[in-house]
């Protein structure tokens, strides 16, 4: 077994499957950075978006000759759809729709959930996850630019200032 005194989880994918684990890792604490709560509802943004991006690049992907990184392409592993420029089979959405942290039992040791976007108050979605894993954990909703995917420089300092404020305690 694995003996961990703290879990610290990027984003998204790393926080969910961060908090999915901690039951069994039994951690001294978890600070978790804008998990998926409900896999599903994270799929049919992703789908919806990627669905978008196609609409919005495929006629001048087209006219410049250069292939479409769109639903129609294969790989290894049967057909893939673009996630943000990668192709991720199917196979990866249906293992991240079957994600659903709502149905996790609530933690046993504190933790942070950091709600990251364009809101300051709690998200529906982010508010519920945070009553799911119970009394010990912290819901701080911060706005910041999506550095995720972004290439130029994005101010984190809110995000850093509560992580570290968080690994004080």
């Amino acid at each position: 077994t694995l003996a961990w005194d703290m879990i610290r989880a990027r984003h998204r994918l790393g926080a969910t499957l961060v908090l999915q684990e901690a039951a069994k890792l039994q951690p001294a604490a978890v600070a978790a950075l804008a998990p998926i709560a409900q896999g599903a509802t994270q799929v049919r943004l992703w789908k919806m978006r990627s669905k978008i991006r196609a609409e919005l690049t495929s006629g001048a992907a087209q006219n410049a000759g250069s292939a479409s990184l769109h639903a129609s392409r294969s790989t290894l592993h049967g057909p893939s759809l673009d996630l943000d420029g990668f192709a991720v089979s199917q196979a990866f959405f249906d293992d991240v729709a079957a994600l659903d942290l709502l149905a996790l039992p609530a933690l046993a040791c504190p933790a942070l959930l950091a709600q990251l976007s364009h809101r300051t108050e709690p998200a529906p979605e982010s508010a519920a996850l945070a009553r799911a894993l119970g009394p010990a954990c912290r819901l701080t909703a911060l706005r910041l630019e999506p550095f995720w995917d972004r290439i130029d420089a994005v101010d984190t300092h809110a995000l850093n200032e509560a992580v570290a404020t968080f690994l004080q305690c």
